[in-house]
């Protein structure tokens, strides 16, 4: 559809003629270039799975695990279509969507196998999330990987997770500064404190729930 610009002047004189043809004389008309934007095609399957993999309705604030279980599985699904080598950008905010929904199936689930899995999309992600390419998004995924990294560190024995949580946090740190996301920044500082502490200490219980937790972030 061509898209109608007028000036307020040529709209004025228009409405006092009330003459219709004088306004449309008056008005340019312009199409869209293609070349101004890029599209990509999707399947109707591809589209179905994407839409279910999307934010939705809050999962945390429902009891058990059979929504975050859907969530999983439309996520993967939507990898089905949207892969790296097709839209690779596409395919790292989804991993790291993926990641997000593992994370929280995993505080829910005795175990790491979750968050191990978490872990690995969130990495996956920053294949193509790089900070050279897109570093909000790449600190973004930094600051989900290290949630990912506390919570498997609290359950595990040794340092070494909580080690990579606090190079986690720092590596978002680099791009999250108070002029763009200040209450990111103060989450990721809290957390990443906190983490930096317990690694300090083998034989701490873990980190409290009001801090351990730290915010996720989705595309």
């Amino acid at each position: 559809m061509p898209v109608s610009i007028c000036s307020v002047n040529d709209r004025s004189a228009a409405l006092r003629s009330r003459s219709v043809s004088a306004e449309s004389s008056k008005c340019r008309k312009l199409r869209p270039s293609r070349s101004s934007f890029q599209t990509t095609r999707v399947s109707p399957g591809a589209r179905s799975a994407i839409a279910r993999s999307g934010p939705g309705r809050d999962r945390n604030a429902e009891s058990g695990t059979a929504r975050l279980e859907e969530a999983v599985t439309a996520h993967r699904d939507a990898l089905l279509e949207r892969t790296r080598d097709r839209v690779p950008l596409d395919w790292a905010a989804t991993q790291n969507n993926l990641g997000t929904e593992l994370w929280r199936l995993g505080e829910r689930e005795s175990g790491t196998a979750r968050l191990e899995e978490a872990v690995s999309a969130h990495r996956d992600a920053l294949l193509e999330y790089t900070r050279d390419r897109v570093p909000l998004d790449w600190a973004m995924t930094q600051n989900n990987l290290g949630n990912a990294l506390v919570r498997l560190g609290e359950r595990e024995s040794g340092t070494a997770r909580l080690e990579e949580a606090v190079r986690a946090y720092r590596n978002a740190l680099l791009e999250y500064t108070s002029r763009v996301l200040a209450e990111a920044v103060l989450d990721a500082r809290v957390v990443h404190d906190r983490a930096r502490s317990l690694s300090a200490r083998p034989a701490a219980a873990g980190l409290p729930p009001s801090i351990s937790r730290g915010r996720e972030f989705r595309l």
